[in-house]
């Protein structure tokens, strides 16, 4: 932090501190497909979901597919949109299982026993492990993640002010502006903004590259002594990783 202020005028700190705002989800009905619809809310609620379901569909195991948020009881059987009762599945099972039980959709659906034999899971197997994970409320793991807090006792020392948000909002800022995925860019959408700025120029990285080596040579395949390496890490000054400008004129 010290270092980033020595390179550029810094007034203010956010800290994304946990993946999703447990606190939003407090409230168990949200109202009609209002999660669907791209709002911040809608945000929480996923990456809540991604995180208790392994990033899979929930019904057949499938992974590296866009998943969509389903109803495990349906709504035309008096299901409700309860977090609790929300997860994720691949299209396909989303659209085969309609309004059928959860009971009912592995016992008789074909394409589902046979994308469950694909990614080797059985359907007794995978049907308890649904109904076991239903009843399990996920905890945020990120909230009381010792790293995190540490680095926020360490940011608020600093003296500037500090504010927190959530993975949820910073993935809601990303895309509602249209902006890539980077690890740059993710920390330039952390926290409450309208629009940003400049988000295009180029991002420099800050390395740590070592103490240098304390063997003063290096050895060949058969022991012997190759060269040798200088006692100092840094050269005039410079050393590796140092960012130069070469100001001659020809």
């Amino acid at each position: 932090m010290n270092r980033l202020s020595r390179l550029a005028p810094v007034t203010a700190i956010s800290q994304e501190l946990v993946r999703f705002d447990t606190q939003k989800l407090d409230n168990p009905e949200i109202s009609g497909v209002e999660y669907q619809q791209g709002t911040l809310l809608g945000y929480e609620v996923r990456e809540y979901l991604l995180e208790k379901w392994g990033r899979e569909c929930a019904y057949c195991g499938t992974t590296d597919t866009p998943l969509e948020i389903e109803h495990v009881v349906p709504r035309s059987r008096g299901g409700s949109n309860r977090v609790s009762n929300l997860t994720l599945s691949c299209h396909p099972c989303n659209q085969s299982k309609d309004a059928l039980s959860l009971v009912d959709f592995f016992a008789t659906d074909k394409g589902l026993k046979k994308r469950l034999k694909a990614n080797g899971h059985t359907a007794n197997a995978r049907l308890e492990r649904v109904q076991r994970q239903l009843k399990q409320p996920l905890r945020d793991a990120s909230a009381v993640n010792a790293t995190r807090w540490a680095l926020f006792s360490a940011l608020n020392a600093t003296g500037l002010p500090v504010t927190v948000a959530s993975g949820g909002r910073t993935k809601y800022n990303r895309q509602r502006l249209n902006i890539p995925k980077s690890h740059a860019l993710d920390a330039a959408c952390v926290g409450a903004f309208e629009k940003l700025h400049d988000w295009t120029v180029p991002t420099l990285t800050i390395k740590a590259m070592g103490r240098g080596s304390y063997q003063r040579t290096r050895l060949t395949k058969y022991g012997f002594p190759r060269g040798f390496l200088m006692r100092q890490k840094q050269v005039h000054g410079f050393q590796t990783g140092h960012g130069a400008c070469d100001s001659t004129h020809r």
